[in-house]
């Protein structure tokens, strides 16, 4: 039941701010992205594994792609993919550091709409 509630509270307050952007009333955070993806594009770009890379940069803030890697107790090249499809998406970006290649966080926000409106505006209740 707790579980429920906050996912209600989540999808109220992703609402709220489609809303408010719909209305003009705010502009979206700059860490923010909006997917409009097809079922195979979706499932193919929000996985599990991706997830957990995208929370590892968030929290670890790893200096290297092979640093990401032993956080997340992957190989190399699956994570080097990974990071490139997300990159494709503007989700991560990398920076060249004597260290090697940084992953970082571009976008926080990830809004996926469900549904086909037929206009945008026809999301706002």
């Amino acid at each position: 039941m707790i579980q429920k509630n906050v996912m209600n509270r989540k999808f109220d307050a992703i609402k709220n701010l489609l809303d408010a952007e719909i209305k003009g009333e705010t502009d979206l955070p700059s860490k923010a992205v909006i997917f409009a993806l097809t079922d195979n594009e979706l499932t193919s770009l929000i996985t599990k594994k991706r997830l957990e890379l995208i929370r590892a940069i968030d929290k670890k803030r790893p200096q290297t792609i092979q640093q990401l890697a032993n956080y997340t107790h992957r190989k190399l090249p699956a994570v080097d993919r990974d990071i490139k499809l997300l990159m494709k998406h503007d989700i991560i970006k990398t920076k060249r550091t004597r260290k090697g290649v940084q992953p970082i966080l571009n976008k926080g926000i990830i809004i996926l709409p469900l549904t086909e409106p037929k206009r945008l505006m026809e999301m706002a209740v």
